[in-house]
């Protein structure tokens, strides 16, 4: 892997144990190669310092208001990174035809407000002097005062002085639309050609001289080169040169800073105008009935007033209607009718107000909207519509993804735009790199030299040899259900036991917060198929432990059976042997007893017979049974 310019795995690290693991592995970006991971890095950073949340937004308004987007990169005056910047749609031009479609417009260029301070800053890079630079501020900056602030009360003579408080010139807060542009040319070069003991020499010549001799000849090279300027107002000049450090579409082809997407049709908002249009009429209809609408007042039955003197005092029926619209109390008199009492009021209050006409614009308006929406393909619930309570979540989930697709096109163009910026970024840093050594030394302290020198070997790519794509965003519902999955994993399974581990779930989560939603989804895989690798090898060694352990056991009842078979046959034995020895000494003693009756018995014949003399003979003793 070392050869092949990708990191080295170190011990411990992820390694694919299977081609499963191999086939995630390589998904994930795992065989990436240094170069291509410090191109990541090199391409997020110029992103992320060129505010590109800010800018995707306004490209967006420009997507739906006239279904182009154009940006610009550039490098950074200060520290040389290349980054990214908006340009108005409204003020930018270019070279259009339908073949290209835009894509690396011969000439293009854009107006964007500078300050008087940037100006200042401009015409000094560009080679002007103090006196020369402060100059031509003056003028321009009058230009722009008399242009838009020669109704101002201070006047010219105090914007043209010093602050006091501040030491800047007080037209410094002044800003002229200033023209940057860019265009491709072609200059052609004049060298010649020497040739000395078979070597070719090649040098600069100056221009329009030929030479056609044995020994020298002149070749011309034609360069497509780009030249970008910067035309000011007011002073009505223009700065610039050729372009530093051009990138390139191929090695004759140069490649401008802007870089443009247009979606095919109509624009959302040139096809609402007509209902734009309907709401502002009936806006102005609704404000007119409000105008004319009769505010709240009392019909008064003036034959009935017949209050002439109130506690002394005269009032008229005029007088009684002041003190009503003031106090709110009305006198009347009761009179006697047909012999009853009349109480009635001798008037009514009238509601006044817009009447019926409010409905009716209000239904106007509600119809206005949904053909709106109808149109655009934008969905209440996308729309932020109040929810209604019978919605069930599917039919809301599904009018999110409707209005997804009737807005992908834009989103593909914007992505489209991207990957083109991030090339843009790509190539301008790295060519940067090659020609300014203070720009490199800027990128080896942020991504560290070893970084720089992998990528430093891809400084002459052009765009044909640089691929860039785009991975896509995960949502935040996609974020939530990987937290869930996760929490899930810790809780413990059938077999008792967890996926992975608390440890596991906390870098996951971690992982989440930081955005790293691909690593967390690996990690969380990788993790749970490890667990379960590992609960299943444990499974297993268990299984067979406890099967060695029932087998250990059945040997040792056998062994114990076998030993007790043992021991009763030993003792069996034993006791025959036992046996055997008593009926031995049995037999012994009987012998004996036998023998020692027969000596007793020779013995007592012998006495008789000594003392009788006479022979003896028989026995004496029974025999033994």
């Amino acid at each position: 892997m070392k050869d092949l310019g990708m990191p080295q795995v170190g011990e411990g690290e992820f390694l694919p144990q299977n081609p499963g693991e191999l086939d995630v592995f390589e998904s994930l970006g795992g065989f990436k190669q240094n170069l291509e991971i410090t191109l990541e890095k090199l391409i997020e950073l110029g992103f992320t310092n060129s505010d590109w949340g800010k800018i995707e937004r306004q490209l967006k308004d420009d997507a739906i208001n006239f279904n182009f987007m154009v940006c610009k990169d550039y490098t950074d005056a200060h520290t040389g990174m290349a980054k990214v910047k908006y340009v108005d749609v409204t003020k930018f031009i270019c070279a259009w035809t339908d073949d290209s479609q835009g894509d690396n417009t011969p000439f293009a260029g854009h107006f964007e407000k500078y300050s008087i301070p940037q100006i200042r800053d401009l015409l000094i890079q560009n080679g002007w002097t103090e006196e020369d630079t402060e100059r031509q501020v003056n003028r321009i900056a009058k230009w722009a005062f008399d242009l838009t602030y020669s109704n101002d009360r201070y006047g010219w003579s105090w914007y043209c002085q010093r602050d006091t408080i501040t030491d800047r010139m007080r037209y410094d807060d002044f800003f002229v639309d200033v023209l940057e542009f860019e265009y491709i040319s072609k200059d052609t070069q004049f060298y010649k050609k020497k040739d000395r003991d078979g070597i070719h020499t090649f040098y600069s010549d100056k221009f329009g001289e030929y030479v056609n001799t044995d020994k020298k000849k002149t070749v011309i090279v034609d360069a497509h080169v780009i030249y970008e300027g910067y035309f000011i107002p007011g002073a009505n000049i223009t700065v610039g040169g050729k372009q530093k450090n051009m990138k390139r579409v191929s090695k004759q082809k140069p490649q401008i800073s802007y870089r443009f997407e247009r979606v095919p049709g109509k624009a959302i908002t040139e096809t609402a105008i007509p209902i734009y249009d309907s709401l502002q009429i009936n806006h102005l209809k609704l404000q007119a009935a409000k105008l004319a609408a009769a505010p709240k007042g009392i019909a008064i039955d003036i034959g009935a007033l017949n209050i002439n003197s109130i506690a002394g005092s005269m009032y008229t029926p005029f007088d009684l209607v002041q003190v009503y619209s003031h106090t709110g109390n009305f006198f009347y008199r009761s009179s006697l009718l047909g012999g009853k009492v009349n109480t009635n009021k001798t008037f009514d209050e009238l509601e006044g107000g817009i009447g019926k006409q409010l409905s009716e614009w209000i239904l106007a308006y509600q119809h206005d909207v949904e053909k709106l929406l109808q149109i655009t393909g934008i969905t209440p619930t996308m729309a932020g519509s109040p929810a209604k309570g019978d919605k069930l979540v599917g039919i809301a989930e599904m009018e999110v993804e409707a209005t997804n697709n009737a807005l992908w096109p834009l989103q593909q163009a914007l992505e489209r735009l991207k990957v083109k910026m991030g090339q843009n970024i790509a190539l301008r840093a790295m060519t940067t790199m090659r020609f300014d050594p203070e720009v490199k030394d800027y990128y080896a302290e942020v991504f560290g030299q070893t970084s720089i020198d992998y990528l430093m070997p891809a400084a002459d790519f052009t765009l044909d040899e640089l691929g860039i794509s785009l991975s896509n965003k995960i949502s935040a519902t996609q974020k939530f259900k990987i937290a869930e999955a996760a929490e899930t994993a810790l809780k413990v399974g059938r077999n008792g036991m967890p996926e992975i581990e608390l440890s596991d779930y906390t870098m996951i989560l971690e992982m989440l917060e930081k955005g790293r939603l691909k690593e967390a989804t690996w990690y969380l895989t990788y993790k749970s198929s490890k667990k379960r690798q590992y609960n299943d090898q444990m499974a297993a060694q268990n299984q067979q432990a406890q099967a060695q352990s029932l087998q250990e056991l059945e040997l040792m009842k056998q062994k114990g059976e076998m030993e007790l078979m043992q021991m009763a046959a030993k003792i069996e034995v034993e006791k025959e042997a036992a046996l055997s020895n008593i009926r031995v000494k049995e037999k012994q003693m009987i012998i004996a007893a036998e023998t020692q009756g027969t000596i007793e018995e020779i013995k007592a014949e012998a006495y008789l017979q000594e003392q009788t003399g006479a022979e003896i003979t028989g026995k004496f003793r029974k025999p033994s049974a």
